[in-house]
């Protein structure tokens, strides 16, 4: 999927079981695999209607694939029991595992086969259980304005939720911006399980969740991120919080303000934030250290602009043109 925006759409029925165990997902796409570039998802939603307790991916639910040059802002997942990922949520909803970890999701479902529907673009997917999801990777791209519901009883991810045990997420060069929820206002992840056949779900290990070139900033509600595990940091990214585990080379938590502009056309077929010329994203990566082994070929921005500009690469979705200054 290239060049389309997806606004505006509204699902509020996905059955997954009876009564208060239906889900409602996607309120942009649903998608197994999922393939989008230079699109715009936008004010979507994902919600539970009365009788119905769970809700995720406001603007994108996906099992897997790739998301590049893309927006999505301002969607909202809404349920009374549990709702995550209010712009992405990537993976198979099997959100069968009893939890300890504060703000997360637990129940007791046993395993069943599940039929899928959704608004705006949305299949009919098989059923699948969570080991069987591949990964998701997220590059150039925007995620900014979507929310969790704050009633719900359990809310995470307001900007996008993993849940475990999948192929992993991959965050390459990517703004989380002003998303809100309860738990990990702008990053987090739920339990997955695996099911089978007339048993109770198993829990999984945690899927393991990349990040490079990534800035997270202004969550309302909680912290930027949630309490992740097995995230790796592969270095240059900013949190304006200590909430997110990065300790890598380059990393800042507890940053400063980044001096994000607000959404706007800033050139290219999306709208990003361009960081102001005195943000400290600006430059904050080396040049030789622009291209990772999970962003080797990444070699513009969101809007096709040339990575590095100045004397390094910009942290997050945008590389700022600072235009020369001619004096006499």
């Amino acid at each position: 999927m290239t060049g389309s925006t997806l606004a505006e759409n509204l699902v509020q029925v996905l059955v997954f079981g009876p009564g208060a165990d239906a889900l409602a997902t996607g309120g942009g796409v649903t998608a197994g695999q999922l393939e989008m570039s230079g699109s715009e998802v936008r004010a979507n939603a994902a919600a539970a209607p009365a009788g119905l307790a769970r809700a995720a991916g406001g603007g994108i639910f996906v099992e897997g694939g790739s998301i590049a040059a893309t927006t999505v802002s301002g969607n909202s997942v809404g349920a009374t029991e549990f709702a995550a990922g209010g712009g992405i949520f990537h993976g198979a909803a099997i959100l069968g595992v009893e939890s300890d970890r504060p703000g997360k999701p637990g129940t007791d479902r046993p395993g069943s086969g599940r039929d899928r529907a959704a608004a705006g673009l949305g299949a009919t997917a098989p059923t699948i259980t969570t080991s069987e999801v591949p990964g998701l990777t997220v590059t150039n791209s925007t995620v900014v304005g979507n929310r969790v519901d704050a009633d719900a009883t359990i809310g995470v991810g307001g900007g996008i939720a993993e849940e475990t045990g999948t192929d992993g997420l991959s965050l390459v060069y990517v703004t989380l911006s002003g998303n809100a929820a309860r738990v990990g206002a702008n990053l987090d992840e739920v339990p997955g399980a695996v099911e089978a056949p007339g048993a109770a779900p198993a829990a999984v290990a945690p899927s393991g969740i990349e990040v490079f070139g990534t800035v997270l900033a202004d969550p309302i509600g909680g912290g930027n991120c949630g309490d992740l595990e097995g995230v790796a940091s592969l270095g240059y990214n900013y949190s304006t919080d200590v909430s997110c585990p990065f300790a890598a080379d380059g990393d800042v938590v507890g940053g400063a303000d980044p001096r994000l502009g607000a959404l706007a056309d800033n050139g290219g077929p999306t709208p990003t934030m361009l960081p102001a010329r005195t943000s400290p994203l600006v430059d904050a990566i080396p040049v030789d250290r622009c291209q990772p082994a999970t962003a080797a070929a990444v070699t513009t921005d969101q809007r096709g602009v040339a990575r590095p500009q100045l004397g390094g690469c910009d942290i997050g979705a945008v590389e700022l043109v600072v235009e020369p200054t001619f004096i006499g």
